[in-house]
């Protein structure tokens, strides 16, 4: 408390600490105020358990320094063995506070050490927060790790035949065709087959000490009569240190399965028996149940998806076939954005959410344990079997991932008796079926065959209407083919998978990935999705299937470089129409750009929700920038209820955007972290500060990049031609705004290319833009050259109409440079770019062309370039030190004189550019 304070009468902290324990209690906690512990002498404000955790809770009355060197002590005692605290929280009364005025509409405040942001709330959403506590609890990646190695050691100690024969009952296949070649993969299969019996084995550690309690089961659920077999199941700790512990798990997974729970244990069973049984094989299912034994004790074991991290580890095809794993964190702060209070009816089995892409079952889980939280403790019970049974659908094409997320799901609530999981495995891949006596492939992909569409028929009223033939998959418990009606989710939750049209499907052979592209061309006909990376054809997948009604909703996981590339324009658009997209999160925080963890690709988060308004006349979108990537579910549970309440965030910036806009599918500027610098950019794209037009309509561009290298070689010496380039992005030598060619080249030996070198050499000029401009260490976006040329990184760009005098055309060139490597010109680059690496905005040829450019007056272009001629040669300061470039400032204020902008606006935007994340960067 500050010295100046002082405490309301009544406002005696025990009485408010037994106050808030009262109320902790009343949330269904346990908790004690102003407790002692056995053989201690330290007093602990307020207790708390939480599962298996203790929770101190530090208090004081207007003191937050206090408070958190209070419970920073707690942790130190906790180390030395003073106390028994697993957790800490500092917690803060306001000075007015008094106990009979403490009721459950009080705002107190807290931080969850060691971070020592403190946020504010009532006693419930308090409770809330303790309740999250053990969701974080150990070290996720060291149980992951360490489970890994386990059964890497259980691949190597097992003979290549054993290998392949564990595969088999699976279908695992041991050779995979890449780029036309073949690849042994036995032993990275082997390890797949090996974690659906980790899977098994900690859920079976799970449900050791509610089966000892428990009675046998009357009915057998294999067989559907009686039961009379043995109970109860034996523990796992018995069956790993049992010398048949093949034998002894089989025996008790089978009781397992007379009671339930089919989708795990089944194929963990088969795989047992798959090999010939012998030391070996029994020694690697030994390594295998006692490293699952060791996660499932854990409380990080039981709370994250382990077995998904390894499996997403495992997958060698993720470039081929987009499969990211979801992180935790950025599952439950999807999920908390996605589900809110007045989403769930009252009777929970009316309601259903599917994830077309389910992979382990992040998403699935992160959603049931949000539901779980809006819920409460009070339907519990039956809240799991519903949520299992009727609410939760999760497909995907691979069926160890299957079994994994109903084991990740089956995890939420181990002691249900679910009878039926509605996890099912979509056909991918071609096969051979005969037809009018020929061998014809049949395509199949996956999720995407539930969009397959039979021709217009008439119903039983005469009525004309499109019948729709959904796709059935797998049900991995039965084996039965279940499908999914059109229109019938109220949420779709996914992270699908992206990859490019160049990538995807190459791990098949040709043969069979030209049939899939084949049908793939014959499903986006008319659709939004195309081909590309994020032009995926799984949101047309999720807007057929959410529900038509008011507040049904669609959140995913996207690439960020769509919410800017002009391809992507007609997937903003879709949803746009469909959809009142409500949130668009994305992260600048410099370690994590991204919200899957096994990619370097910076991601964002939407959810869009059916609205029945017109969708210009329907709410703003609201973007979140995270200077903090949250990366703990815990911490992303707490943001998500800070946004959706309207409340400040130490790690947010929201900032809202028009309807009218994203109808246009102009969404606000995701490479800008900045509100300020985000209002600059819509402000000159629109034309507000001063006459725009789009570069593509003054001059030509191109060609750059894929084109360039695929025509033409670099060289040290020249050739007969003589040609040059601007070949390299080299921040050490392109320092000035105007620049030289730095290498030679020639072009490839080939007809072809030597035709496309001489068109492409044809479109050379002397105005050169930066195609990938390195924020953090470049120094100008845009140069002149010494003689006309073509680039790599550079593209040319030269004035329409070659009747125009090559004067004009020099002085244009240099207005151009002037304006680009202004603090405004760089920012209209950024918001124009597709913000693939948060430090390296990348420009496509289409987004060069939508580049809003200053439509200047003669004079105006003559004063612009004479700011050139004085600065042509002069080194420019990186961004990052703008504020100390002499020459930046001057062409700065230049560019605020001609087009009618103030000096201190100018430098203002300019200090804001200098502070923006993908400036200063250091990736």
């Amino acid at each position: 408390m500050n010295p100046t304070e002082t405490p309301a009468p009544g406002s005696y902290e025990p009485l408010l600490n037994g106050r808030l324990a009262g109320l902790l209690r009343s949330q269904g906690l346990e908790a004690k105020a102003e407790t002692r512990q056995r053989g201690s002498r330290k007093q602990i404000d307020v207790t708390v358990a939480v599962e298996h955790l203790v929770v101190a809770l530090e208090a004081e009355i207007g003191n937050r320094a206090g408070a958190l060197r209070d419970a920073d002590d707690r942790l130190r005692q906790a180390a030395d063995g003073e106390v028994v605290t697993d957790k800490a929280l500092a917690v803060v009364y306001d000075p007015s506070l008094t106990d009979v005025d403490f009721d459950s509409e009080t705002i107190i405040s807290w931080a969850v050490l060691p971070r020592e942001d403190f946020v504010s709330g009532t006693a419930a959403e308090l409770a809330a927060t303790l309740r999250r506590l053990p969701l974080e609890h150990g070290d996720p990646d060291r149980l992951a790790r360490d489970l890994n190695a386990a059964l890497d050691q259980a691949v190597a100690h097992m003979p290549d035949e054993q290998k392949r024969q564990v595969c088999a009952p699976l279908d695992l296949p041991t050779v995979r065709v890449l780029k036309g070649k073949e690849h042994d993969v036995t032993a990275a299969a082997a390890k797949r087959a090996l974690l659906v019996v980790a899977c098994a084995s900690m859920f079976h550690a799970r449900l050791d000490e509610y089966l000892a309690g428990e009675t046998s089961p009357d009915i057998d659920a294999r067989t559907g009569g009686a039961y009379h077999g043995e109970w109860p199941p034996k523990k796992l700790v018995g069956c790993v240190a049992s010398e048949d512990v093949v034998g002894d798990l089989h025996a008790a997974w089978q009781m397992i399965l007379a009671l339930d729970y089919r989708p795990i244990f089944e194929a963990a069973c088969r795989v047992l028996h798959a090999p010939a049984q012998n030391p070996r094989w029994a020694d690697s299912i030994s390594r295998v149940a006692s490293g699952a034994l060791r996660a499932a004790r854990h409380a990080a074991g039981a709370r994250h998806d382990l077995l998904g991290r390894i499996f997403h580890w495992l997958l060698d095809t993720a470039r081929y076939d987009g499969s990211y794993y979801t992180s935790s964190a950025a599952a439950a702060l999807l999920a908390g954005l996605a589900i809110r209070t007045g989403d769930l009816p009252d009777d929970l089995g009316r309601w259903r959410l599917i994830d077309p892409a389910c992979g382990t079952g992040t998403l699935l889980m992160a959603a049931a344990q949000r539901i779980h939280d809006l819920r409460g403790q009070e339907t519990a019970d039956d809240d799991a079997v519903k949520l299992l049974e009727n609410v939760i659908t999760g497909l995907d094409i691979n069926t160890t991932a299957c079994h994994m997320a109903a084991t990740t799901l089956g995890l939420l609530s181990p002691s249900t008796q679910f009878r039926r999981m509605r996890i099912q495995r979509m056909l991918f891949g071609a096969q051979n079926h005969a037809a009018a006596n020929q061998r014809m492939l049949d395509p199949r992909l996956g999720s995407l065959e539930l969009l397959d569409k039979k021709a217009a028929t008439e119903d039983a009223d005469g009525q004309c209407r499109l019948a729709t033939d959904w796709s059935s998959g797998e049900h991995i418990d039965t084996g039965e083919l279940l499908g999914t009606d059109p229109n019938s989710q109220d949420l779709v939750i996914m992270n699908p998978p992206y990859t490019r049209d160049s990538l995807r499907h190459d791990q098949l052979p040709p043969r069979i990935e030209a049939a899939m592209k084949a049908r793939e061309k014959k499903l986006m006909a008319g659709r939004a999705g195309h081909g590309s990376s994020y032009g995926t054809m799984f949101i047309d997948l999720g807007e057929h299937l959410v529900s038509l009604r008011d507040g049904a909703t669609l959140a995913l996981v996207y690439p960020q470089a769509g919410a800017a590339a002009p391809s992507a324009l007609p997937i903003r658009k879709l949803l746009a129409d469909w959809f009142h997209v409500e949130w668009v999160i994305c992260s600048h925080d410099p370690e994590r750009t991204w919200f899957s963890e096994n990619t370097t690709i910076s991601e964002i988060l939407v959810v869009a929700r059916r609205h029945s308004d017109e969708p210009d006349r329907r709410p703003a979108t609201k973007f979140a920038r995270l200077r903090r990537n949250p990366s703990s579910a815990a911490d992303a549970i707490s943001l998500a209820d800070a946004l959706a309440s309207g409340a400040e965030h130490p790690d947010a910036d929201v900032s809202t955007w028009p309807a009218q806009y994203m109808t246009q599918g102009r969404w606000a500027p995701l490479g800008i972290a900045s509100a300020h610098l985000t209002t600059v950019a819509a402000a000159i794209s629109d034309g507000q500060l001063f006459p725009v037009v789009a570069l593509g309509d003054i001059a030509k561009v191109g060609p750059a990049g894929r084109r360039i290298r695929d025509v033409f070689t670099k060289h040290t010496a020249a050739d007969a031609a003589g040609r040059r380039a601007l070949w390299h992005n080299d921040t050490a030598r392109t320092q000035t705004l105007r620049a030289r060619p730095d290498t030679y080249i020639r072009a490839k030996p080939n007809k072809r290319s030597r035709q496309l070198a001489d068109r492409y050499w044809e479109q050379r000029s002397n105005l050169l833009l930066c195609a990938k401009p390195r924020l953090n260490k470049c120094r100008v976006v845009a140069v002149t050259l010494t003689e006309p040329a073509v680039g790599s990184l550079w593209v040319p760009v030269h004035p329409h109409g070659d009747g125009a005098h090559p004067q004009d055309q020099a002085q244009w060139a240099k207005a151009l440079a002037v304006w680009w490597n202004s603090t405004l010109g760089v920012i209209s680059i950024i918001a124009a770019a597709s913000p693939k690496t948060l430090s390296r905005p990348d420009l496509s040829l289409d987004a060069m062309r939508s580049l809003p450019v200053p439509q200047t007056t003669s004079e105006q272009s003559k004063a612009l370039a004479s700011v050139f001629d004085r600065h042509a040669d002069e080194p420019l300061n990186p961004l990052s030190v703008a504020e100390t470039c002499p020459a930046r400032a001057d062409i700065d204020q230049a560019v605020a004189d001609i087009l009618g902008w103030t000096g201190e606006d100018i430098a203002r935007a300019r200090r804001e550019l200098a502070r923006e994340p993908s400036v200063i960067s250091r990736a």
